[in-house]
């Protein structure tokens, strides 16, 4: 029932991107925008959580050797947060 509902709520969102769309730049504007943002509703609604579900819950592969994908591996030491600190904060 939830995915009908997004299925139509991608053309009702389309529909008004295309309503204001016109009123503001005209019909070819808005026929352009419409085509661009229905995919791209359907595309963040459908695929990347289909994406998402193949990957097994996980967005990115770690680089670490035999960790988990997508965990994260903290620094070791506390030199080694105190230089990444630094290297992250901007100098004025």
């Amino acid at each position: 029932m939830t995915i009908l509902g997004l299925a139509s709520l991608v053309p009702a969102l389309a529909g008004v991107v295309f309503v204001i769309t016109d009123l503001m730049f005209g019909s070819v504007g808005a026929v352009v925008v419409s085509l661009v943002m229905a995919p791209s509703f359907a595309g963040l609604w459908f695929a990347l959580p289909l994406l998402y579900r193949r990957n097994g819950g996980y967005w990115s592969r770690s680089s670490t050797p035999g960790a988990r994908p997508g965990s994260v591996t903290a620094p070791s030491d506390a030199e080694e947060t105190s230089a990444a600190y630094f290297a992250m904060t901007p100098v004025e």
